[in-house]
């Protein structure tokens, strides 16, 4: 939207002018000298002939220049929403622009010809939605002859806004391929550019994220809701929304209410509407063979129902996902699959000419019903949940098996007096210096029956020669996919009641955040004991506390710790959008006995941090101080 400045000049340029043209100038003659007088329109000028010194006055000229400034009217600065024009001259009067923030309201270099005179064009860059208003000073500096007066303007330009009525039923039923949709849901499925969102009404729509804008895929889970701005694409016959230009966190945890359309014939999909916007994300339960074939770079899973080819697992489908499929090739499985798209006769991965009904394979193994499995078959699928190594801190578990049971357990000698299982759990006694052994589990499937070697580092007790004077981060891993994990160290020489404790996250977009998401925690740290959070779909580590609010933060999002309201930690620099601490993990130096009070100031990671390569939990669940 334009909008064009408004001012009054016209007049009060007139009588400013009279003003100035009625101010007497007085000059000094003596016997021998001769004084000429020109007057101009709004100048006075006084030259004498002799060697008398005259004093020429321009009071009056700066006088005039004041009020002209004065009387000068921006209108509507306090709810800016769009473009709008500032002149470029009043009369005599030339005006030069400039604003205390160019990423929000910008003013053209140069002047251009717009309805009745020359003006600027500032163009105003609205913060995104769930944002503060922005304040601006515009300055002006008004121009005649050599003479200037400055004046200043406050602006507020106004944050973007969510439409009320927002709900994805009435964005497929309005929105115009190419045009602008806000949307509202809740997550409830995932894959490799993207996700799924169903709102109050039922009804589902794809949000994608372009190559071109992978950097600004949030990490969103099932559950969150969010609200969206972006543009209404179709890709095939999928109505998606592509690449929002505004996203909003509403909430995290919430009931996903998508009830599976069951198909008892599996060649009901090749009967699916193929023009039907409502159809796309609806989850389906589908009972058929799994097959996986090859063609071009392409390496896909097939669903095939007695010889016919009814369905493609999208290769975008979560990676995890696709290699827990693996291991049923071949065999008749039953799965929900959240339809995606169709491609149309010409456009098959596999076969040209042959249509394909895509869909997205979102689940683990305990997703996948099989039968006429091999107990050997199973048992694979079982040992493969064990991971091989890994550190302990307080407890150790082992995977929910689909098939297997545990017949065996063997605890190497070095690891016997601190661990010991009993009825189906470890029992983990941390010991004064780390210890690294081994564990043998027999894993049994019928008649079937193998073993897992794992070596198991039981991590000692966190010991400080120092004392600080309160908590701080201590180990931070933004690493692939889910990988998100925040560690806290007590160095205060006692237990601390955590509920007396927030962590603030400004989750950065295409602009620096101002409002943060602001956590607060529960429970209590031990006297020289860590605690970690971590997001639930992540896979190097265990954490302490599962929270996908904490650990949902990118390389460019600013995390803030308070004790009481007080800032004892930050990592990053609010009001600044970079990205500092992207495919990294870092360990705070053994030299830092407290956090980085000032989250302002210039965020220097390597005069803090130890840094480690991506997906790296090493250190993760101990912390070290000098």
């Amino acid at each position: 939207m334009k909008k064009k400045v408004f001012f009054l000049f016209a007049a009060l340029i007139l009588a400013f002018s009279l003003a100035a043209c009625d101010q007497k100038t007085t000059t000094t003659t003596s016997s021998d000298t001769t004084t000429t007088t020109t007057t101009l329109s709004s100048e006075t000028t006084t030259t004498t002939t002799s060697e008398t010194t005259t004093t020429t006055t321009t009071t009056s000229l700066q006088t005039w220049l004041q009020g002209v400034a004065d009387a000068y009217v921006i209108d509507d600065l306090t709810g800016i929403e769009g473009d709008f024009y500032l002149p470029a001259e009043i009369g005599d009067v030339t005006i030069s622009w400039s604003t205390s923030n160019s990423a929000i309201i910008s003013v053209a270099t140069g002047a251009s010809l717009h309805e009745a005179g020359l003006y600027y064009l500032a163009t105003v860059t609205r913060p995104n939605a769930g944002q503060n208003n922005s304040i601006v000073l515009i300055s002006a500096v008004f121009h005649f002859g050599e003479l200037t007066v400055t004046r200043s303007f406050t602006a507020t330009v106004l944050a973007q806004t969510i439409e009320v009525n927002n709900s994805i039923f009435l964005a497929h039923a309005n929105a115009t391929v190419d045009g602008t949709v806000s949307v509202s849901g809740v997550v409830y499925g995932l894959y490799k550019y993207g996700y799924f969102l169903v709102d109050d009404t039922g009804s589902f729509i794809s949000v994608y994220y372009s190559a071109a804008s992978t950097t600004n895929l949030p990490n969103v889970v099932v559950g969150d809701k969010v609200s969206l701005t972006g543009t209404y694409a179709q890709y095939h016959n999928l109505y998606q929304l592509k690449d929002p230009s505004v996203y909003t966190f509403v909430s995290s945890g919430n009931d996903v209410d998508v009830t599976p359309v069951v198909l008892t014939d599996a060649t009901d999909i090749l009967s699916l509407s193929t023009t039907d916007k409502y159809l796309n994300g609806q989850v389906y339960t589908v009972t058929a063979t799994l097959t996986q074939q090859a063609q071009g770079t392409y390496t896909n899973f097939y669903l095939v129902y007695q010889d016919t080819r009814v369905a493609t697992i999208y290769y975008n489908s979560p990676a995890a996902s696709l290699a827990a499929l693996l291991p049923y090739v071949g065999q008749v499985v039953t799965l929900n699959l959240i339809y995606y798209t169709y491609y149309e006769d010409g456009s098959s991965l596999l076969e040209t000419g042959v249509p394909e009904f895509w869909f997205v394979f979102e689940g683990s193994d305990e997703d996948i019903q099989a039968s006429g499995m091999t107990d050997e078959a199973k048992l694979a699928i079982d040992l493969a949940k064990i991971a091989e190594s890994g550190n302990v801190l307080e407890t150790y578990a082992l995977p929910e098996f689909s098939f297997a049971t545990v017949s065996n357990v063997v605890i190497a000698t070095e690891l016997e007096n601190n661990l010991t299982y009993n009825a189906g759990a470890f029992t983990v006694t941390r010991p004064t210096e780390d210890l690294t052994g081994t564990v043998t589990i027999t894993l049994t499937v019928g008649e079937v029956s193998d073993d897992v070697v794992v070596t198991l580092t039981l991590k000692a007790n966190s010991t400080s020669t120092t004392t600080g004077d309160d908590l701080f981060f201590s180990q931070y891993v933004e690493g692939t996919s889910y990988n998100k994990y925040l560690e806290i160290f007590n160095p205060t020489g006692q237990t601390v009641d955590l509920s007396e404790y927030t962590i603030e996250i400004y989750q950065q977009k295409d602009v620096a955040a101002t409002t943060p998401l602001v956590v607060e925690l529960s429970g209590s740290l031990a006297a020289g004991d860590v605690i970690v959070y971590g997001n639930s779909g992540g896979t190097i580590f265990t954490p302490d506390v599962f929270n996908n609010t904490i650990c949902n933060f990118n390389g460019n999002d600013i995390l803030v710790l308070k004790h009481n309201g007080v800032v004892i930690d930050s990592i990053g620099q609010v009001g600044i959008l970079t990205v500092f601490s992207a495919d990294v993990t870092l360990i705070r130096k053994s030299s830092i006995s407290a956090g980085d009070t000032d989250p302002f100031d210039v965020y220097d990671v390597a005069s803090q941090w130890d840094t480690y390569s991506v997906d790296s939990a090493e250190g993760l669940g101990s912390h070290t101080m000098d």
